[in-house]
C-alpha cells in the first residue's frame, strides 16, 4: 500500500482530533491568575471569548472527520466523481483500474455507514446550506435562567440578578460560562457524537 497516500489519511485524521481537542479547550475559565482573581473579585467579567472558536473548531472538526472516506477512495478506489479524476482513472493500467474498483467494493458498505451518520449531515449543513452546524448550547446561569444558543445566536457572556431598585448596589455580574455537556446537536451530546463520528470512520 502506498504509503504516502496513507499518510495523507492519517494526517487529515489527527487535524480532526486536534479541532475536537481544541473545542473542549476553549471552554476552560479564565486562567486563575493573581490579576484575574482580584478582577473577578471586584465584579468584572473576563470574556473568554470561548464561542467563536469552539464553534469555528466545530465547523473544521466536521470538515476533516469528513473528508477521511473520500480520500480512502480517491488514493485507493474509484473516486471519477470530478472532471480532473476521470481522464486520470482512464489513463491508469488495466490491472490498477482492476485493483481499485475491487478496493471501492469492498469499501462501499463501510463508507456508505459513514456517509449516512448524522454529524455527516450536520457537516454538508454547515457547507453547503446554512453556513452553520445546528449545534446548540444551553446553559443554566448562577441566578436559574436558561441560555440557549449555538453559533449564529451567541449567548450573553455575563449575567445579572434582578432585584430590588433600593439593593440594586448588590447587584453583581456572573459570568455565563458553559461546560461540554452543555452542548447537543439534534438533542444528543454534542462531544460524544463527535468521537462516535470519528470512531466510525470506515478505514479504521
Amino acid at each position: 500500500m502506498n504509503n504516502a497516500l496513507w499518510a495523507g489519511v492519517e494526517l487529515k485524521a489527527q487535524y480532526a482530533e486536534f479541532h475536537l481537542d481544541r473545542m473542549g479547550r476553549s471552554l476552560q475559565p479564565p486562567e486563575r491568575t493573581g490579576r484575574n482573581v482580584a478582577m473577578q473579585a471586584a465584579g468584572a467579567i473576563i470574556d473568554t471569548g470561548w464561542q467563536q472558536p469552539f464553534y469555528a473548531h466545530f465547523d473544521a472538526f466536521l470538515a476533516a472527520a469528513r473528508s477521511v472516506p473520500w480520500i480512502i477512495e480517491a488514493g485507493f478506489g474509484v473516486d471519477t466523481s470530478h472532471s480532473v479524476m476521470r481522464p486520470w482513472f482512464a489513463g491508469l493500467m488495466a490491472t490498477e483500474r482492476n485493483q481499485r474498483q475491487s478496493f471501492s467494493g469492498q469499501f462501499k458498505q463501510g463508507r456508505d455507514i459513514f456517509d449516512k451518520l448524522p454529524l455527516g449531515t450536520a457537516r454538508d449543513r454547515s457547507v453547503h446550506r446554512t453556513g452553520f452546524a445546528p449545534a446548540e448550547v444551553t446553559i443554566i446561569g448562577r441566578f436559574g435562567v436558561t441560555y440557549s444558543g449555538g453559533a449564529a445566536k451567541p449567548v450573553p457572556i455575563a449575567e445579572t440578578r434582578q432585584i430590588s431598585d433600593e439593593h440594586s448596589w448588590l447587584d453583581k455580574p456572573s459570568a455565563v460560562q458553559p461546560m461540554g455537556t452543555d452542548f447537543t446537536i439534534d438533542g444528543r451530546p454534542l462531544f460524544a457524537e463527535c468521537r462516535a463520528y470519528l470512531d466510525a470512520q470506515a478505514y479504521r
